[in-house]
């Protein structure tokens, strides 16, 4: 995760807790929590994945480039 997405999973997390103690909320609000969490951790694990895909991609053109020209 970024800094950025780190500090907003944890203020979320806290502000979840913090809510979780008002018993104003249906049955279902703990799922909803839950599921939110989930979406808000593989949003971040997703971006960093194709970040470093396109790292990889690179990464291979140049190996690639470089067996080239040694092979001339």
């Amino acid at each position: 995760m970024d800094s950025w997405g780190m500090y907003l999973f944890m203020f979320l997390f806290l502000f979840f807790v913090y809510l979780w103690q008002f018993p104003v909320f249906s049955p279902y609000t703990e799922y909803i929590f839950v599921l939110l969490i989930l979406l808000i951790i593989s949003y971040f694990s997703y971006g960093k994945t194709k970040y470093n895909k396109e790292n990889e991609r690179e990464m291979i053109e140049s190996l690639l480039n470089e067996r080239r020209e040694k092979t001339r």
